[in-house]
């Protein structure tokens, strides 16, 4: 049976010392634990760590990284916003495609080494439009000449680059008549410029983009209209801008 004297020594060692500074009395704080904390940032990142070894263990010892739709994945970003948000647009162009993973890579590269601009655009491309890309790459280099002879000193590059549905259907259908009308409407004028700064010429009616500025007060008739679409052909962009944000 313990001693009153025992029973105190016990009490002391439960309560943690105490200091007093300023008047006010603090707590040492507990000795230091080689446990992990419950919770906070250590916590919260443990699933992602053991997630990152599954993934790992999946493939075996091999930690190099992987592609993933002509982007290089590491093990350690594998469940990374981004790369999650690439997985989720592979899975939806293997089922628009019936192409396995390792078919829709192979296609990427092909389309890549066939439109190297659209390197970059591929991240941010509606999945649809990708797919239509993917499908119809074997006749993307004979509408790469066709560009080419029809603007021949465009820089057809940048112009896919900025604008890919120019390649697809119904934009690339129609693009003979656009041409010519804007060949039509701008005799002096030096087209393939203007399509270079502004590709839209070749998608929107000009006759609309002309009557728009006029409306918006841009152009004070028709002929003037045309006259500053000549030299800033970019002006498509703010009447197309307008349309979107329009109520009428």
């Amino acid at each position: 049976m313990s001693t009153p004297t025992q029973n105190v020594a016990v009490a002391a060692r439960c309560v943690p010392a105490a200091v007093h500074a300023h008047g006010a009395c603090r707590l040492h704080p507990p000795a230091a634990s080689s446990r992990a904390p419950a919770f906070g940032r250590s916590a919260t990142l443990r699933p992602r760590r053991a997630v990152a070894r599954r993934v790992q263990a999946a493939q075996g010892d091999n930690e190099q990284p992987w592609t993933l739709m002509g982007r290089v994945v590491r093990p350690e970003t594998a469940f990374s916003a981004t790369d999650m948000r690439t997985r989720m647009i592979q899975s939806t162009l293997c089922q628009r495609l019936g192409m396995t993973p390792g078919e829709l890579d192979a296609a990427m590269s092909e389309l890549l080494a066939l439109l190297p601009s659209l390197d970059r655009a591929v991240a941010t491309m509606r999945p649809d439009m990708l797919a239509g890309l993917i499908a119809d790459r074997s006749a993307l280099p004979g509408k790469m000449v066709t560009l080419r002879v029809m603007l021949p000193t465009a820089n057809i590059e940048k112009i896919v680059a900025q604008r890919p549905m120019l390649l697809l259907e119904p934009q690339w259908g129609a693009l003979p008549e656009r041409h010519a009308s804007l060949l039509e409407l701008f005799p002096e004028a030096n087209v393939d410029a203007m399509v270079e700064r502004s590709p839209l010429l070749l998608e929107e009616d000009v006759d609309d983009i002309v009557n728009e500025l006029t409306r918006l007060g841009q152009a004070t008739d028709y002929a003037n209209g045309l006259r500053l679409l000549e030299h800033q052909p970019d002006m498509v962009t703010l009447v197309m801008n307008n349309r979107r944000l329009s109520m009428w």
